[in-house]
């Protein structure tokens, strides 16, 4: 069965700035399914204009940064299944 996009819904987002881009956290679910979060970084020299990068690894400072955000995203799924 190919990924249909309109089956795929983002339930909450947050994009948390870091040196060089951005980080951004999504809860998603598709098809209705259970939520599950999505980490992604958004790399470029222009704010308006970043472009989709592989996360791969996080510095310290990176993960101190996102850390709370995560226990937002975790709050969002739990709230998405109740």
């Amino acid at each position: 069965m190919p990924f249909d996009e309109s089956k795929d819904k983002v339930l909450w987002e947050k994009q948390v700035p870091v040196d060089g881009g951005m980080i951004e956290i999504k809860v998603c679910s598709y098809n209705n399914a259970r939520p599950k979060v999505q980490i992604g970084r958004l790399r470029g020299e222009d704010p308006q204009n970043l472009s989709f990068a592989k996360l791969g690894r996080l510095t310290a400072e990176e993960l101190k940064t996102i850390l709370p955000v995560l226990e937002e995203a975790s709050e969002a799924c739990e709230k998405a299944r109740a």
